[in-house]
């Protein structure tokens, strides 16, 4: 992500099981929006979006249908594979 100082990055995470790819770069952006507007700093709203397009990834249909909470809960535990 780039803003007006830096540029951010994430790890890069392997994904496997993947139960339907729609919708995963709006649950992304959409993440990342949330983590900026909600006072998050920019590192930490990148790493929400990333954790919310790694969810979508489990989750058939096109949006994601989880709280802020438990994106919040599955990037605290740094796993970043898709478990049901």
């Amino acid at each position: 992500m780039f803003t007006r100082t830096q540029a951010l990055t994430t790890a890069s995470h392997r994904i496997t099981s993947i139960v339907d790819r729609i919708g995963t770069g709006d649950a992304f952006a959409a993440g990342v929006l949330h983590g900026l507007f909600s006072g998050m700093s920019e590192q930490d709203s990148l790493d929400f979006g990333l954790a919310a397009g790694c969810l979508k990834h489990s989750i058939p249909g096109d949006f994601l249908r989880l709280s802020a909470a438990e994106v919040t809960e599955f990037l605290g535990e740094r796993r970043f594979d898709v478990r049901r």
